[in-house]
């Protein structure tokens, strides 16, 4: 037993060597406390810009809904082009009016 109050010292040395080797290589491999506060950080970002993509698609018009439009532009645009005989009708009564007033004077 007295060989190891001898070697006590080298032993304890060896050993504190050891746990130093240990947490280097630990270092190493696992990420630092500002490394991962910056990944948490990063990941806030990236969950409201999920957050913030998520409430769009949610606002954002169902198919069926995009269909209903589709129907009224469809009938709106119909009925614009019954419109236009009307609209160049009166477009030439106006033309006429302007003429009949213009040789007035």
């Amino acid at each position: 037993m007295q060989w190891l109050v001898d070697f006590a010292p080298y032993i304890i040395a060896a050993l504190q060597i050891l746990a130093f080797l240990g947490f280097l290589v630990l270092s190493k491999h696992f990420a630092s406390r500002s490394a991962q506060e910056k990944n948490e950080q990063e990941l806030q970002k990236v969950n409201l810009r999920l957050t913030r993509v998520e409430d769009a698609v949610e606002k954002a018009p169902s198919h069926g809904e995009i269909r209903q439009l589709e129907r009224q532009l469809g009938q709106v645009s119909s009925d614009i082009k019954r419109l236009e005989p009307s609209i160049k009708q009166l477009s030439n009564h106006v033309d006429m009016l302007f003429e009949k007033e213009l040789n007035k004077k």
